[in-house]
C-alpha cells in the first residue's frame, strides 16, 4: 500500500506553481505539492482513512513527504520531487527517439525476402 499511496501522491501532484481549488477554499500551491482532502486520497487509493493517516505519517517519518494538516484540507509535499519530475531546460538536447543503428557483421543480418518466397 506505501508504493500505491506514493505512486498516486506523485501523479497528482503539481506539476508547476498554480492555484488549487478544494472545498471552495483557493489555494496557491507549488511544484510538488498536493493539496487535497483525506477524502480525496481514500476515495482515489481505496485505503482506509486510519491506515492512510499510519502510511503518510510512516511517509513523513521516514522523509520521503511532508504533511501539513489544516482545518479544511492537507497539503502534502513530495521531497525531491524535482529530482523524480525533471524539467527539460531549453538549452539541453532531447534524447533521440529511436535507438542509433548499430552496423551488424554481414554473417549476423537477416536477409529480408518477401513473405511468399519464404515459404517455397
Amino acid at each position: 500500500m506505501y508504493g500505491e499511496l506514493y505512486t498516486c501522491l506523485l501523479y497528482h501532484a503539481n506539476r508547476h506553481d498554480e492555484e488549487n481549488t478544494v472545498n471552495s477554499y483557493t489555494i496557491y500551491g507549488k511544484r510538488g505539492e498536493w493539496i487535497t482532502t483525506y477524502r480525496t486520497i481514500e476515495e482515489k487509493t481505496q485505503i482506509s482513512r486510519s491506515r492512510l493517516k499510519t502510511l503518510l505519517d510512516n511517509m513523513e517519518a521516514d522523509g520521503v513527504i511532508s504533511v501539513r494538516r489544516m482545518r479544511y484540507f492537507t497539503i502534502i509535499t513530495i521531497t525531491g520531487y524535482d529530482d523524480w519530475m525533471k524539467v527539460p531546460t531549453a538549452g539541453s538536447n532531447p534524447p533521440p527517439a529511436t535507438p542509433a543503428r548499430q552496423h551488424l557483421p554481414e554473417h549476423r543480418k537477416e536477409n529480408f525476402r518477401p513473405i511468399y518466397q519464404r515459404f517455397t
